[in-house]
């Protein structure tokens, strides 16, 4: 693990920061920053309740991962599973969503962080000198908001 930390740069401010949601009593945000790793104290016996930020929206392409902070034109795929099947390659570029220009990785994570309907897009590729469009859509998690109790006096 640190071999792998060693070779990646940390931001100096975090793209996205997390909230706590579903309860005013938790209504505050907070950014953290690890300074110690330690294995021995995660619980995973009590249910998280951590809102991801944004929709959480992603494309139906399968999974693939992308540095927000690398150069443009648009997301460069950088990581795809060893068992991928679909339709991206690494170091395609995925330079438009739904006829939007991508300058980069952060403006695709901006706008997919925006959307909030699933739906059918076209998705333009760059791989090398060649374009390719394809048909996809657009896919959202879906939410189960965490009420907790409180008592009203």
């Amino acid at each position: 693990m640190f071999d792998w930390l060693a070779k990646h740069q940390r931001a100096l401010f975090p793209s996205t920061v997390d909230c706590e949601t579903g309860s005013p009593a938790f209504a505050r945000c907070y950014w953290i920053e690890m300074t110690k790793f330690d294995p021995k104290k995660r619980n995973d016996v009590l249910k998280s309740t951590r809102a991801m930020p944004g929709s959480g929206a992603s494309l139906a392409l399968g999974p693939f991962g992308y540095d927000p902070q690398a150069a443009g034109p648009g997301a460069l795929v950088g990581w795809l599973p060893d068992d991928y099947k679909g339709p991206l390659k690494l170091n395609d570029r995925i330079v438009s969503v739904a006829g939007k220009e991508l300058r980069d990785g952060r403006e695709y994570a901006r706008q997919m962080d925006e959307l909030t309907d699933d739906k059918p897009v076209s998705v333009l590729i760059q791989r090398g000198k060649e374009r390719l469009r394809l048909e996809t859509k657009i896919l959202l998690p879906k939410r189960e908001e965490l009420i907790v109790g409180q008592s009203l006096r």
